[in-house]
């Protein structure tokens, strides 16, 4: 069984890792539709992995239990073993890919952020919140 779950866990992350993708390309293309569409989704990738690496930590607990003193390396087949250095590479790459996203999404915050300040300036009034100020070249005809 846990050569079943690292499999299903690895192809959790490949779908991931490309999900991730598609919206930095999308996000370079100022596609946010897509991106929002893919939220839910992306949602139940990551449910289903961290319930697969749920299953992976109780057959490696299991089988440690079973082995009692012997290593994971001794505990695990070879075929196991590179499955979860395989999972472990493709976290590190998601983790990557997610960072690289971050940092995009950041930047079009911050844009559109200055960008409506620009257009409705705003003061800070304490930790309360924030004022409209008038601004002389913004009128608004009812």
């Amino acid at each position: 069984m846990l050569t079943h779950y690292l499999e299903k866990a690895n192809e959790i992350l490949s779908d991931l890792i490309e999900t991730t993708r598609n919206d930095i390309e999308d996000i370079k293309g100022a596609k946010h539709d897509n991106i929002f569409s893919r939220t839910k989704t992306k949602d139940e990738l990551v449910k289903s992995f961290e319930n697969h690496k749920s299953l992976i930590d109780n057959e490696i607990a299991k089988m440690a239990q079973e082995n009692v003193g012997a290593s994971l390396d001794a505990i695990l087949s070879d075929e196991q073993q590179l499955l979860l250095d395989e999972m472990r590479s493709r976290l590190k790459n998601l983790q990557k890919e997610n960072k690289h996203f971050a940092t995009m999404v950041i930047a079009v915050s911050e844009f559109y952020a200055s960008l409506i300040n620009r257009l409705i300036p705003t003061e800070q009034i304490g930790y309360e919140g924030h004022k409209a100020r008038r601004a002389s070249y913004l009128h608004i005809k009812g």
